[in-house]
């Protein structure tokens, strides 16, 4: 789920257990008449691949998973910010949150207070507690 994008969606395919990305430009292609006699071979594979997709992806065997609009990066990097131990370190860090450029920043503060692995290590756990739910909510059987 990390590597969503704004011109993405990502299916999770219930009958084959797969997950299918489609991106906008190829589903803009897929759904428009424009010939593809102009685009490599391989990208009208992916296009024809796409469209057929499209085409059956109602019938609820095809899942989205959460967009990173779903998911809430900022929240959890302020959650994050709670379970500093070190007062002055999570001040800086909550100060590092406000306002614009609050992603940057975070990043450099982390930095600079040595902690980055610690985030990422609660990072990837906030998006397996995102992915267990999602799962739940969709009756898709989790494996950790």
């Amino acid at each position: 789920m990390q590597i969503i994008s704004d011109t993405m969606t990502v299916y999770f395919q219930r009958s084959t257990g797969k997950f299918i990305m489609v991106t906008d430009e190829y589903k803009y292609a897929a759904e428009s008449d424009a010939p593809l006699d102009d685009r490599p071979e391989w990208e009208q594979e992916i296009i024809r691949e796409t469209a057929e997709f499209l085409a059956k992806e109602d019938n609820g065997d095809n899942v989205p998973l959460p967009t990173r609009y779903d998911i809430h990066e900022y929240a959890i990097m302020e959650r994050f910010c709670f379970t500093v131990e070190n007062h002055k370190i999570a001040n800086d860090l909550f100060r590092s949150i406000a306002g614009k450029g609050a992603f940057r920043r975070f990043k450099e503060t982390l930095h600079r207070h040595g902690i980055e692995k610690s985030w990422y290590a609660y990072k990837d756990e906030a998006y397996k507690e995102i992915a267990r739910e999602w799962c739940e909510d969709h009756g898709i059987t989790w494996q950790d």
